[in-house]
């Protein structure tokens, strides 16, 4: 329905990742990216250096982009695959490994705000069509560098912050 909503001339593409890492997708293209990671982590990696730099160079550029994923912290920062970009790029701290909660609120002013608080899948009825189960069993909890702020916030279990937002230039 956003999109719908939007003004005319908004299109929307898809791409894998490879087809980003190979230069057969180039993020300077677009305005904005939305970049979605799911449950990808240390084995299977959230961002390569190749990513790394391709999504540094697009952010500084003045491009747009929307992350979601529920180990990038833990990856990037905790393990140290990637921590200056973490850091730097996304204005990111990682806090702890598993929020022990599949429910957040909207903080006020932010870019979720006037949303009611969301459950995220536990895997116990994601698809009923493929029959494929999608748990975020260990949702990071993260904090805000400098420059960004908390967007999103756990309701019950360790609470923190789910979600930051940095106010994009472009």
């Amino acid at each position: 329905s956003a999109i719908q909503a939007s003004k005319p001339g908004v299109h929307v593409a898809t791409a894998s990742n490879e087809d980003i890492i190979s230069g057969a997708v180039n993020l300077s293209d677009y305005n904005t990216v939305i970049w979605i990671l799911g449950t990808e982590s240390t084995a299977d990696h959230t961002f390569t250096a190749t990513e790394q730099t391709k999504v540094t160079n697009f952010i500084n550029a003045g491009g747009n982009l929307f992350l979601s994923g529920s180990e990038i912290g833990w990856d990037l920062d905790q393990q140290n695959n990637g921590r200056s970009f973490y850091e730097s790029t996304l204005l990111a701290n990682y806090v702890g490994d598993d929020a022990g909660t599949y429910t957040a609120t909207a903080n006020a002013g932010g870019i979720f705000a006037g949303m009611s608080s969301f459950v995220f899948s536990n895997g116990s009825a994601f698809s009923q069509l493929d029959g494929q189960l999608y748990d975020v069993a260990y949702p990071d909890v993260i904090a805000p560098q400098a420059g960004a702020v908390s967007a999103l916030t756990y309701s019950g279990g360790t609470g923190g912050t789910a979600a930051i937002q940095v106010q994009g230039t472009g």
